[in-house]
């Protein structure tokens, strides 16, 4: 039984960022719904007991009440599974609290999401949100977002950056070593060797 969930109001929305193949591809590997057969709050967070990772479009939750999406994080949290949010407002990837994940549709539905459950299903996964959203070299990913912040800041950290910048260093900060999330030997690292380092 896969061990993913993904709900999405609108069939269509999927065939806009993937072929048929990757869709019949994609089913194999999660349940995909477009409902569920009823969605008190109860039965939303009974999905996690069948499902380790729950993938909904937010605007199908946000139509259910005000305090359904803070339901479902909470349930995701106390059961130690994962919750993602997805929609096409969403203009940048962000974990909360480790087992939420908020990302846009089209970053989303793509190859790599198809990779993802297959690896997942199989249990050879750790770290499953920061891999969904930044793939197999998610910290390096995340480094590279922070070195453009800093160049396009001209290294200053300000009101238009802060949050950002704090988000990245916490999510690395929560699932690496402290050598690793050193902001100025990372930074020097790549300036250094010219992007040719794996973090492992």
């Amino acid at each position: 039984m896969s061990k993913i969930l993904i709900i999405d109001d609108r069939a269509e929305r999927k065939k806009s960022f993937l072929s048929d193949n990757e869709i019949e591809a994609l089913s194999k590997e999660a349940v995909l719904k477009s409902t569920l057969q009823t969605t008190t709050e109860n039965d939303l967070r009974n999905v996690f007991e069948d499902y380790d990772i729950v993938a909904i479009h937010r605007s199908w939750i946000q139509e259910l009440g005000d305090n359904m999406e803070n339901e479902l994080k909470d349930t995701a949290s106390k059961k130690h599974k994962y919750l993602i949010l997805f929609s096409g407002g969403i203009d940048q990837k962000l974990i909360l609290n480790n087992n939420v994940a908020v990302i846009n549709s089209a970053d989303f539905y793509n190859k790599r999401l198809i990779d993802f459950v297959q690896l997942f299903n199989e249990g050879n996964m750790d770290n499953p949100l920061l891999r969904l959203l930044y793939g197999e070299s998610w910290k390096l990913s995340i480094w590279l977002d922070l070195r453009n912040i800093y160049w396009r800041s001209n290294n200053e950290v300000d009101e238009t950056n802060e949050d950002t910048i704090d988000t990245l260093l916490n999510m690395l900060q929560e699932n690496t070593s402290p050598d690793e999330w050193d902001v100025e030997k990372i930074t020097a690292k790549i300036n250094n060797e010219k992007y040719n380092f794996t973090l492992s």
